[in-house]
């Protein structure tokens, strides 16, 4: 007999929390009943090989985070060498228990599993140096290292914004407000992100993302962008050849404007205030420079999503853009950051009335995961009387 299928097999990818699927169609042989049997007991296997994989990443998951939760809770402040201190054991975590479990399944199956040696293993640290002082290009390992420590910085993000919201909302004594993380903890996870995904030193000006740029320059991109052309290209920028330009101004095209606005509306109770934030966001050049022929022209993205330039980071990046509510007097999260991506529907943000009466100076700021001096912010002051 012959037996037609079509499987679909669910492999997960350790490029973490990333499953692939594999649509498979397969035509059989099939000519004794123990042979079709066989063919049932391959798939099983493989159903609980892959199910006891997610189960795993699951549990590991869970235990990443509380690596994150203790150290977070037992530290208010963080700069950005503690956090990249904190990287590189959850990296470690994981890689091992990755390896640990499937050594353990295909031993069971009758595989094996070929690792080196713990001499050869590439530390997070390291790569991430190595990526952001620009000396090389990465290697495929290092290549999937940055990508598992994007994804441990976004889990930071979330923890320490999670723990700083329930702790806020708990009735905590004074003395044990210390546990609260700062709101500088948490824009530094961010910020980590940023440098990351550009392959920017913490101190370095935010310019280096475009191409062709020296270390010494240290003006902003808006700035570059507002000046008039004769002086940018004949002054500011005249050490480049017309190729080098034509790069820069490329980069440029692609580079966000975002304006934000914001209206707020106050619950009947009194007891709470939503915050409608609006977010507009355009090219930062929108009109071709005839600089070069009318064809080198860079057209204008209509979409409500947008590709980063991010050319040291080893996959195509889509720009996402954290929105949240900061308290500027006692320096803590309002709000939960929110990840959005689309900028083409209004965002509601909920915010409790402070629990004394007074004013209150916040800032509702957008924090880009994609680029590193873009960020935009409202002030939002809140007068509180009982």
């Amino acid at each position: 007999m012959c037996l037609i299928g079509w499987s679909s097999l669910c492999l997960p990818v350790y490029k973490p929390h990333v499953i692939i699927y594999y649509d498979v169609f397969m035509i059989l042989q099939i000519d004794t009943i123990h042979e079709l049997i066989s063919y049932y007991v391959v798939i099983l296997i493989i159903i609980v090989c892959v199910g006891k994989l997610w189960l795993n990443e699951k549990h590991m998951k869970n235990e990443t985070r509380n690596y994150f939760l203790f150290y977070f809770r037992m530290n208010k402040y963080m700069s950005l060498a503690d956090l990249v201190n904190l990287l590189e054991p959850a990296w470690l975590y994981q890689e091992n228990s990755v390896t640990k479990y499937l050594k353990t399944i295909m031993k069971k199956i009758g595989l094996s599993l070929a690792t080196g040696s713990s001499q050869t293993i590439q530390r997070p640290m390291k790569v991430i140096r190595v990526h952001l002082s620009r000396t090389r290009e990465l290697l495929p390992g290092e290549m999937r290292i940055l990508r598992r420590c994007q994804t441990l910085v976004n889990e930071m993000i979330h923890v320490v914004s999670q723990l700083s919201i329930a702790l806020e909302a708990s009735s905590l004594k004074p003395q044990d407000r210390e546990e609260i993380p700062s709101l500088a903890t948490a824009e530094n996870c961010m910020k980590l992100l940023q440098i990351i995904v550009q392959a920017l030193q913490s101190k370095t000006s935010p310019i280096q993302q475009l191409p062709h740029m020296s270390l010494g320059t240290k003006m902003s991109i808006p700035e570059l962008i507002s000046m008039e052309e004769g002086e940018r290209r004949d002054t500011f920028l005249s050490h480049l050849t017309d190729e080098q330009y034509q790069d820069v101004i490329s980069a440029c095209s692609h580079m966000p404007n975002v304006e934000m606005g914001a209206r707020s509306e106050v619950n009947e109770d009194g007891t709470a205030m939503t915050v409608i934030v609006s977010i507009a966001r355009k090219n930062m050049l929108n009109t071709a420079y005839e600089y070069r022929a009318q064809e080198n022209a860079v057209e204008t993205n209509q979409t409500d999503t947008y590709f980063g330039h991010c050319p040291y980071f080893p996959d195509e990046r889509q720009e996402g853009w954290w929105l949240y509510v900061a308290d500027l007097d006692n320096k803590q999260l309002v709000t939960k950051p929110v990840l959005i991506v689309s900028l083409l529907e209004e965002i509601r943000l909920r915010i409790s009335a402070p629990k004394e009466a007074g004013c209150n100076t916040n800032s509702i700021k957008l924090t880009s995961d994609s680029y590193f001096g873009l960020d935009k912010h409202l002030k939002l002051k809140l007068i509180v009387q009982y």
